[in-house]
């Protein structure tokens, strides 16, 4: 009853702000999201209960709904919601599409202020790579301490900023030597962890150039190079693939030689030196190779399980929860436990439910690199066009990671809120200037 007058109590108050300011406060909360109350065995954060504040929003801003990544995210939404009529764990689902929801509600705000207060969005969105400093540090520290790492999970501090089931799960299931080499500090998962840690890079490398500022492009490297101590192997991939990839992009995309002037700036070549000499590192780290093909051995297996299990089920899916009770049939190396998840968005969304709407969330993904494809070719000079090419990576960072994992496709909590925003932030610029152009 406590935790039920606390929420509506919060949710009173935070409702009667102006938007922005609930927007920023969504935005900004969502970095520790902020754990007090259970209500009827449900976790709700404080972000959480910010982004519901925002719906009230959405209904002044109807016309915006007629996005092709908007209108395709609906629908995915909607059969996901008719595909727990025949899900055997309804609570799994109500959670998967209940986290589904912020990133629409972030981007349609976002994508408004961005067109009509870009100056006030890029102002939260600075404050927001301050703050982002936190995980970071404690994702150094912890990797470097395995015993503060220890004693920060088993503190009161872990109980507010990490969701107390997995929180429980975990503590249940390992022992002390279990989160050595894991720093998990305010992001629980070290996957998730280095994944935020590489979108946030791309993210705030991109503000910096738009912005014409060398702090949040320093604090950009920091969070690259934080990266390497994530313990994520995925994530260290694809930091060390996305800078040359967006250089050789770019080059593509100018038509300049590979002897060009870009190439004989000292920047250029001290990132790349950074790229080779990480490369070289994960090359000889037995440890590291070891993990990345244990990794990659166990979710090869699932995939292989998954595809088995959908025969016959290929149009409704299994439901929520259906795919996980029968992997105890397949998965040898512990048949007794069924929890066991895909470790891929599209396959997950497949099995849970159906053809049509992993078709739609293929569609999803396509459509929204399509838009950042569409403001990167209309951009008007080198800085837009640097600024789109960052931010377009960040959002293709998360498609890529969602492959190997099971946050579904725009679901991590801590990844979802700076997606969603960078997003937003690129279409409403890009709106902005279509109307300034036309009128």
């Amino acid at each position: 009853m406590a935790g039920l007058l606390f929420f509506l109590i919060a949710f009173l108050v935070l409702i009667m702000l102006p938007y922005p300011v609930r927007l920023a406060i969504a935005l900004l909360s969502s970095i520790f999201q902020i754990y007090t109350f259970s209500l009827f065995g449900f976790y709700p954060s404080i972000a959480l209960l910010s982004y519901a504040s925002l719906v009230p929003t959405l209904l002044s801003l109807r016309s915006s709904f007629f996005q092709v990544p908007v209108l395709l995210l609906i629908g995915l939404i909607g059969l996901q919601i008719i595909s727990l009529a025949w899900s055997p764990d309804r609570h799994f689902g109500f959670t998967t599409i209940l986290y589904e929801i912020p990133f629409l509600i972030l981007y349609l705000i976002v994508f408004d202020l961005a067109k009509n207060n870009p100056e006030k969005l890029l102002f939260y969105l600075k404050v927001y790579a301050v703050l982002s400093l936190v995980p970071l540090l404690f994702i150094v520290v912890f990797s470097i301490s395995h015993a503060l790492n220890l004693s920060y999970i088993h503190s009161r501090l872990a109980e507010v900023l990490i969701h107390p089931s997995p929180l429980n799960w975990y503590l249940r299931g390992f022992d002390g030597m279990g989160w050595v080499g894991k720093p998990r500090g305010v992001i629980f998962d070290p996957n998730a962890a280095g994944g935020y840690l590489g979108i946030c890079s791309l993210v705030f490398f991109g503000l910096g150039v738009y912005c014409h500022s060398t702090w949040l492009k320093c604090i950009a490297v920091l969070h690259w190079l934080g990266i390497f101590f994530s313990s994520a192997v995925a994530a260290i991939c694809l930091g060390l693939l996305f800078p040359l990839s967006i250089a050789s992009f770019y080059l593509y995309s100018e038509n300049k030689r590979i002897y060009g002037v870009l190439f004989r700036s000292i920047f250029l070549y001290l990132i790349i030196g950074m790229v080779v000499i990480s490369a070289f590192i994960l090359l000889i780290s037995e440890t590291s190779r070891e993990l990345l093909d244990v990794k990659l051995f166990t979710r090869l297996m699932l995939w292989k399980y998954a595809l088995i299990a959908m025969p016959g089920h290929v149009l409704g899916g299994l439901g929520f929860g259906g795919l996980e009770s029968i992997y105890a049939n397949f998965y040898s190396a512990q048949p007794d436990n069924p929890t066991y998840r895909p470790h891929n968005a599209l396959i997950a969304i497949l099995a849970q439910s159906g053809i049509f709407a992993a078709s739609i969330a293929l569609a999803f993904m396509a459509s929204v690199l399509f838009a950042c494809w569409k403001f990167f070719n209309t951009a008007t000079n080198k800085r837009e066009r640097f600024f789109v090419l960052f931010l377009s990576s960040a959002v293709l960072w998360m498609f890529l990671h969602t492959m190997g994992e099971n946050w579904g496709i725009v679901s991590e909590i801590h990844i979802q809120p700076i997606v969603a925003a960078a997003f937003g932030l690129m279409m409403g610029l890009y709106y902005r200037s279509r109307l300034r152009i036309s009128d």
